[in-house]
């Protein structure tokens, strides 16, 4: 956690208790019955949000706390957000005061304010990162992109597809737009190389959620630009691809294990 987020997060927090320090008043919050009947209902909105994908195969929807998945949770999250509410309210319902019943119900809720922009924060910085290593492998494949003619296929290697959940590059739909970009050529196509990236005997094939994505044929137009050496290998035929691969040395800086769509569990 850096100062920008720890400080963002204490502003986020103090406005939240300011507003309901200022604006609330005793009579809104549920009483212990209340607070137990409006958790039980959150219980019940979380687990109807999730029901919904029930039968949704678990690898189209992995439920991941940060990723593209986590997009499953909406339905659920109102459900939380009452049982966040609930917890608060018969925390403070002790507290025989009314005023400062309030008060205390202000400060739970503000600091819970506070510790979810934490998390949002913290899943951004991912995403902060990634953007940062985009720019450093399009820096680097333009200042060494010499030898690369128009209408070639670039397929980009040596570097970890994910940063966390953010994509670095992960498929041909990020890495061409911003390969044509970076080398101001439309013709060129890019994508990335993954695990599960195959080389038979006519061309390279990529897949994509475990189906197959793209096909390269080897030629004199395709390309592989190694990241960690910095150097671009033509793929003229099935053996230059694996003396490429006899001589990188693919043990050192291992990636985490990621998944399509969703880059590497955080949580």
């Amino acid at each position: 956690m850096d100062w920008n987020s720890a400080a963002s997060a204490g502003l986020v927090g103090v406005i939240a208790i300011a507003y309901l320090w200022r604006n609330f008043d005793s009579g809104s919050i549920p009483n212990p019955w209340g607070c137990v009947r409006l958790a039980l209902l959150g219980l019940a909105v979380f687990g109807l949000g999730y029901a919904l994908f029930i039968a949704v195969p678990p690898e189209t929807f992995a439920f991941t706390s940060a990723g593209l998945d986590n997009r499953v949770t909406i339905g659920a999250a109102p459900g939380a957000a009452c049982v966040l509410v609930a917890l608060a309210a018969l925390a403070c319902a002790p507290v025989r005061s009314e005023l400062w019943r309030v008060r205390c119900f202000s400060v739970l809720m503000g600091l819970v304010c506070a510790a979810n922009c934490l998390v949002i924060d913290g899943i951004a910085s991912y995403w902060i990162d990634a953007a940062s290593q985009q720019r450093h492998i399009l820096k680097s494949l333009v200042a060494d992109s010499a030898g690369i003619p128009s209408g070639s296929e670039v397929l980009l290697d040596g570097f970890c597809r994910y940063s966390g959940p953010g994509f670095i590059f992960e498929a041909d739909g990020d890495a061409t737009g911003a390969v044509q970009i970076a080398l101001n050529n439309p013709s060129i196509k890019s994508d990335v190389i993954s695990p599960d990236v195959h080389f038979d005997g006519t061309a390279v094939d990529t897949t994509y959620y475990g189906a197959p994505e793209q096909r390269y044929p080897y030629g004199r137009q395709l390309f592989i630009y190694d990241v960690r050496s910095r150097t671009i290998t033509n793929l003229s035929s099935q053996s230059d691809a694996q003396n490429y691969f006899q001589r990188t040395d693919r043990s050192s800086g291992k990636c985490p294990a990621g998944r399509d769509g969703n880059g590497v569990d955080i949580f």
